[in-house]
C-alpha cells in the first residue's frame, strides 16, 4: 500500500495536500495565539499607565497634606504608610502583569514548537552519519498522521544519503508499541542488538543517535532486543512530543 502511495502521482499529491492543510492549520493556530499576547501586551500597559498615574496623585496629595502646617505629625506618618502599602501594590501589579506576559510568551512558543512540523536537515544528518559505521534501517512509523509520514520518509532519504541499507520501504503500524513511560516522552524510539549502546560512536546505533540529537531531535530512546541484527536498527516514529 506504501509503495503504490509512494510511486503514484495521485497518492503523493494527496499526501502532499494533506500535509499542506496541517501546515495552514498549525499557521492559524500560531496567529490566534500571537494575537492574544498582542492583545495581552497592550492590556498590561493600560494597567501599567494606569498605576503610575495612581501613584502620581497619591504623591500629589501627600505633598499637598505635607504643606498643611495643621496637620500632626502622627497623621502625616500615618498617610505616608498608606502610601507606601498602596504604592507596593501599584508595583506587584505591574510585577505580576509582567509576569504573565512572560508566561503567555513561553507558552506561545511552545505552541508554535509542537505545531511546527519535525524535518531532518538533509546534508548535516548525512554528514554525520558517515563518520560512523553503516548499518541496516527498518522505519515503522504510526499512520494517520502525514506529518509522521513525510518525517519517515525524510529519515529514510537522510539514511540512504548517509551510506545505510534503506532497501525496506517504511512500513504503517496502528500505533508504536508499548516500551515503558520513557518511550512516551520520545519522538523517536530507537531497538538494537547492540549491547554497546550508544555509547560507541562508531557503531551504527551510536552514529544515528548522534545524527538525531544533532539535528534536534531529543534524546531518543533506545530499548535492547538481541532478536534484532547488531548492524541494524529498527526504529519507530510516533506523534511530536
Amino acid at each position: 500500500m506504501w509503495k503504490e502511495l509512494w510511486d503514484s502521482v495521485e497518492g503523493l499529491s494527496d499526501l502532499i495536500r494533506k500535509a499542506n492543510w496541517g501546515i495552514a492549520i498549525a499557521l492559524a493556530l500560531t496567529l490566534f495565539c500571537t494575537v492574544v499576547v498582542i492583545v495581552a501586551d497592550k492590556r498590561r500597559e493600560r494597567l501599567t499607565r494606569s498605576a503610575d498615574q495612581v501613584k502620581d496623585q497619591l504623591i500629589a496629595e501627600t505633598n499637598r497634606l505635607a504643606g498643611d502646617a495643621s496637620l500632626s505629625a502622627q497623621k502625616l506618618e500615618n498617610a505616608n504608610l498608606t502610601l507606601r502599602g498602596q504604592i507596593a501594590g501599584l508595583e506587584k501589579d505591574a510585577s505580576d502583569a509582567k509576569r504573565r506576559q512572560t508566561e503567555a510568551e513561553i507558552q506561545l512558543a511552545e505552541v508554535r514548537r509542537k505545531q511546527e512540523p519535525r524535518s531532518i536537515p538533509p546534508e548535516k544528518f548525512a554528514s554525520t552519519l558517515r563518520a560512523a559505521q553503516p548499518g541496516k534501517a527498518l522505519i515503522r512509523f504510526q499512520q494517520g498522521n502525514p506529518e509522521i509520514a513525510m518525517l519517515a520518509a525524510q529519515l529514510r532519504f537522510g539514511l540512504a544519503a548517509g551510506g545505510w541499507d534503506v532497501q525496506d520501504q517504511p512500513v504503517k503500524v496502528a500505533s508504536i508499541p508499548s516500551f515503558g513511560m520513557v518511550a512516551i516522552m520520545s519522538d523517536i524510539i530507537l531497538v538494537s542488538g547492540d549491547i554497546k549502546g550508544p555509547s560507541d560512536k562508531s557503531s551504527p546505533l551510536g552514529g544515528l543517535f548522534k545524527a538525531l540529537e544533532e539535528c534536534g531531535f531529543k534524546r531518543p530512546t533506545i530499548f535492547l532486543d538481541t532478536t534484532v541484527p547488531k548492524d541494524a536498527v529498527l526504529i519507530y516514529i510516533g506523534p511530536k512530543t
